[in-house]
């Protein structure tokens, strides 16, 4: 068992445990949170289930030294093995810029502009989501095009969270794309593709356990038109491609970024 102790959500923990474990076997190690250990009554709680704990690893994300400590002293005395996730990050800036840390829990998940943003991005791409409001398409910062399955929808929502207004559009075959996304900056535009037998299994998927119909929807011939006429409209409009074949939604998002920064 690993026990993650942080005064936040826990996320920041969890994504970077999730990234290490991936070096493990799946069954070798599990998590537990306890997230929001921000207070007195939080914190004594989680001091207590660490006293409860008999083996395993304790690590902890939080920014009360005093925890931090308390926390350390504990597991050295039950021979737990312990880890900071920050400390030696926060010391090096600290360090380098010569200012002391201030613990500031609201700073974290502050109601700034920064966040209003991210709030309007989601809403923004939950409106344009599958070809909606195409009168507003152009006020997006990208938009995904691509065949059905090509990932579009889950890849527009972590960018909507990263806060990037994100409309996707899907390219149906034997039909022209709509004009509001012939019109507008091709340069925001991103076009997803997958292999046609990768994107078959996919579909044959969606056919089993969701449309109970199939309608030429998983041949593999007419996957490979479509995929023939998404790559033409990409090259004739002048739209970059992502092979998102194999490729988790968050690795596909960074490479949409990447490709508009080069575009830009």
């Amino acid at each position: 068992p690993i026990t993650l102790i942080s005064d936040a959500t826990g996320s920041l923990g969890e994504h970077m445990l999730n990234a290490v474990l991936t070096q493990f076997p799946p069954s070798t190690f599990k998590v537990r949170s306890v997230p929001f250990a921000n207070n007195v009554a939080a914190e004594q709680r989680s001091l207590d289930m660490i006293r409860q704990q008999e083996f395993g690893v304790v690590v902890h994300a939080t920014i009360s030294r005093d925890f931090k400590a308390a926390i350390d002293k504990l597991c050295s005395e039950k021979c737990l093995p312990v880890l900071d996730l920050t400390h030696s990050l926060v010391e090096l800036l600290s360090t380098v810029s010569g200012i002391e840390q201030a613990a500031n829990y609201s700073k974290l998940h502050e109601l700034n502009e920064t966040y209003f943003k991210r709030i309007q991005a989601i809403e923004f791409t939950i409106d344009h989501d599958d070809g909606q409001c195409l009168s507003t398409l152009h006020k997006a910062d990208v938009v995904l095009v691509g065949v059905s399955r090509s990932t579009k929808t889950p890849t527009s929502m972590v960018l909507a969270v990263q806060g990037y207004a994100c409309a996707n559009v899907p390219l149906v075959v034997g039909m022209d794309p709509p004009n509001e996304l012939l019109r507008i900056d091709p340069r925001k535009v991103v076009c997803l593709v997958m292999k046609p037998q990768a994107l078959a299994a996919v579909r044959s998927g969606r056919v089993q356990h969701e449309l109970g119909y199939d309608g030429g929807y998983t041949d593999l011939r007419q996957v490979q038109e479509e995929a023939v006429q998404a790559r033409r409209w990409a090259e004739k409009q002048g739209w970059a491609v992502i092979d998102v074949t194999g490729r988790a939604i968050e690795e596909t998002a960074v490479k949409v970024l990447h490709v508009l920064t080069k575009k830009t």
